[in-house]
């Protein structure tokens, strides 16, 4: 039985998360069995299944996941401000979190991946941390910044 399952694998396959202690009197709530499509759903949705084995609650969040600890644990990152529409927790596998950070990518605020652009000719695009669409194959032409091979024409 896993402990909190993530709903990875076998979308149709049936997987049981031990009793949970349920706070407070110190009794273990009731095993939860669920396929991984239905685990899935509720951890994306930045959700857990209580130890009451029947309600749901939030899963915790954190300001800047870097996929620390068990790759196939979910972390959901807190809600950032976005123009229009409620903010959106992003809940993904620390794994998902680790290569974002290995790849020097960006999740922004809707969840969608893209590549960090870092300056452009006049300093960081439009703020800390570039514009998540800028142009990442722009060269400056700067020697310093340049992506051309030194003593190459």
């Amino acid at each position: 039985m896993a402990n909190t399952p993530t709903g990875a694998g076998d979308p149709s396959a049936v997987v049981c998360r031990a009793p949970q202690p349920i706070a407070g009197n110190g009794q273990l709530g009731s095993k939860v069995c669920l396929r991984n499509y239905d685990w899935w759903k509720v951890a994306m949705n930045g959700k857990d299944i209580a130890p009451d084995g029947k309600s749901l609650i939030d899963r915790p969040t954190v300001n800047n996941p870097r996929g620390e600890g068990d790759p196939d644990a979910i972390t959901c990152r807190t809600p950032q401000f976005v123009w229009s529409g409620p903010p959106v927790k992003i809940c993904r596998l620390n794994s998902f979190w680790a290569d974002v950070i290995k790849n020097h990518e960006m999740v922004d605020a809707r969840g969608n991946v893209a590549p960090r652009v870092w300056n452009t000719d006049y300093g960081p695009a439009y703020g800390p941390g570039g514009y998540p669409y800028g142009d990442p194959r722009h060269d400056s032409g700067n020697a310093s910044q340049s992506s051309a091979t030194q003593g190459t024409p």
